[in-house]
């Protein structure tokens, strides 16, 4: 086990609940948030008593947010880990079946303990720290002692499930708002092809917002929305650039319906087999605020022309 191998099993005992550093919420979500963060990594902290100093943890991280120096020189750091390597690779030699978790069934030396421990809780701080004021730092650290003590919670679950929710709330909005931003460009170019798309004449528009013109009519069978279908189809944004096409590769596609954006889902099941159509995808029934690799952006309306060659199953 390497030094990398070592600190990512370290920071793996860590529990980091999932929140983002666009996160934000009112005083009292953001304390009782901050409180289970803390108190939940406490919990799995001291789940590995055998491996970490609790008390060495939280120095740690205390000494981070109060801006001092670290306890122990990278050397020291960099000295643990490799005793703690030869450890592992002599308890591996002695139960090869063990696994990555037979870390945590060592007993460490207490000076190498103590570096251990005050190194993870220093490197946790950095990671919160990532977060900006999302945390409510006083009331994280009294969850993590709380947890790493065995203490009842200052909080039931619900009220901890009910601000982590608020989070994550937050976080979502935020993140549309932002992604909408971003794609508003596409967006709009997508609205403005759109209106003058279904003016021109043969144009079908569905419910769901599609816009479609037959350009051949079939006379085959109908997919249903789970079949496989084999498609011939060359896809292109509203400026004209062309993102895929199977005609170009010389080889239909054969895709089972569930597999692909929902714009096919939903107008493939209308298609004949022999039916040729050019459908126009608005963005959410697409590769929505998210895009996808390539040439496609968020927010883009994606053209294709597609001829249903057949049903495979």
């Amino acid at each position: 086990m390497n030094s990398k191998r070592l600190w990512s099993v370290v920071l793996g005992l860590i529990v980091f609940l999932g929140v983002n550093s666009s996160l934000y919420a009112a005083d009292d979500s953001k304390t009782i948030a901050s409180y289970g963060v803390g108190y939940n990594t406490g919990k799995e902290v001291g789940k590995s008593a055998n491996f970490i100093e609790k008390a060495k943890f939280a120095e740690g991280i205390k000494d981070f947010f109060a801006k001092k120096e670290p306890a122990y020189s990278q050397d020291e750091l960099t000295k643990a880990g490799e005793e703690v390597n030869k450890l592992v690779a002599e308890e591996t030699k002695k139960n090869p079946d063990a696994g990555p978790d037979i870390i945590n069934s060592l007993e460490l030396p207490a000076d190498i303990k103590n570096v251990i421990s005050y190194g993870s809780g220093y490197m946790y701080a950095v990671q919160i720290s990532q977060g900006g004021d999302i945390f409510a730092i006083d009331s994280l650290i009294a969850g993590l002692e709380d947890g790493v003590g065995g203490k009842k919670s200052a909080y039931s679950d619900d009220q901890i499930k009910g601000a982590m929710k608020e989070l994550e709330d937050n976080f979502t909005k935020k993140m549309n708002e932002e992604l909408t931003s971003a794609a508003k460009p596409n967006i709009e170019a997508g609205k403005k092809f759109m209106e003058e798309y279904v003016k021109q004449d043969g144009v079908t528009v569905t419910p769901e917002g599609m816009a479609y013109k037959v350009i051949k009519v079939g006379t085959g069978a109908t997919p249903s929305s789970t079949s496989d279908v084999k498609v011939h189809y060359a896809g292109r944004l509203v400026d004209g650039t062309e993102f895929d096409s199977s005609i170009k590769r010389g080889e239909p596609a054969v895709f089972n319906l569930q597999n692909v954006i929902k714009g096919w889902q939903l107008i493939v099941p209308q298609m004949k087999v022999g039916d040729k159509w050019e459908v126009v995808i608005p963005y959410e029934l697409g590769y929505g605020l998210q895009g996808a690799s390539g040439a496609i952006k968020p927010g883009d309306t994606l053209i294709f022309e597609m001829e249903l060659l057949g049903i495979e199953k």
